[in-house]
């Protein structure tokens, strides 16, 4: 089992995630641009304690680049982080691209991060659900994929997606001794994947294989964007509107005004939906 965790997983035992048989672990560093106010604030204790372990660590930025240049400042994000750590990282570096209302030209901007991220010697992958890969990212097939499919979000492992990937996240229910509340956890369907490979030129493709493909640019400018003004929370099971908007001090009516689609009612929320925090 891989599991990936965040500040959102709060104070982790890695020695009793080790014990309970855990292989890796891919850690979120922070999200969006450059700046140290979004890095994850669990990073260092979470690598570390990985590292500590002799655990397989990856690492992931969760993206919400609209623009070429938003990409490449989320490129210099991951890298500032993770160079005291990259001798220990031995899975890849996964550009995490979920957000709503950044589809347009996704597969454009994770070419232009990967790009920068392999030359500093990484090898490079994209994490995405299977309906992003198969509406925004058909064809993205030079990095490594690690796809969520959770069929019906179990805990345990259903039916694996319908496209070739080397790391499969398969529910965001599952228990692990040393985490409180539940987890992520993916299959690691290729263990040729790597992490850290020390060149300067791009890593290999690994499945489904196909030529490097060229940078493709956008044909106008994208339009400039300004930096978001929430973070994102994944709603685990068990979770209340009113404890989430204690934790991060705001209200339920703030965070229920910042999500419209997902929140009729603040006394309903759904385990698995990713919403949008106001930041304080």
């Amino acid at each position: 089992m891989i599991i990936d965790v965040s500040i959102h997983n709060g104070s982790i035992n890695w020695a009793k995630v080790k014990a309970a048989g855990v292989e890796g672990a891919i850690i979120r560093c922070g999200y969006g641009r450059d700046f140290k106010r979004q890095d994850d604030a669990r990073f260092t204790a979470n690598i570390e304690g990985a590292i500590s372990q002799g655990l397989r660590v990856g690492v992931y930025i969760y993206s919400y680049a609209k623009t070429i240049e938003s990409a490449k400042s989320e490129a210099a994000h991951v890298l500032r982080l993770i160079e005291p750590y990259k001798n220990n990282i031995t899975l890849p570096i996964y550009y995490d691209l979920e957000e709503k209302g950044t589809e347009s030209g996704a597969k454009e901007r994770a070419i232009v991060f990967g790009d920068i991220v392999e030359k500093a010697g990484y090898w490079v992958g994209v994490y995405a659900s299977l309906s992003w890969y198969t509406t925004h990212l058909s064809g993205l097939d030079r990095f490594t994929k690690w796809v969520a499919a959770w069929g019906k979000n179990t805990g345990a492992p259903g039916t694996k997606p319908a496209i070739a990937c080397d790391l499969w996240q398969y529910t965001s229910n599952a228990r692990v001794n040393g985490i409180n509340g539940r987890v992520d956890a993916s299959e690691l369907l290729n263990d040729k994947i790597g992490g850290y490979i020390g060149s300067a030129s791009a890593s290999k493709p690994t499945t489904p294989t196909t030529n490097k493909p060229t940078v493709e640019k956008p044909s106008a400018p994208a339009p400039a964007t300004t930096e978001p003004s929430y973070i994102s929370y994944k709603i685990k099971r068990g979770d209340t509107l009113s404890a989430i908007a204690k934790k991060y001090k705001t209200t339920c009516a703030a965070i229920k005004a910042a999500n419209p689609d997902k929140i009729k009612n603040i006394n309903k929320i759904y385990a698995g939906d990713t919403i949008k925090i106001p930041k304080v």
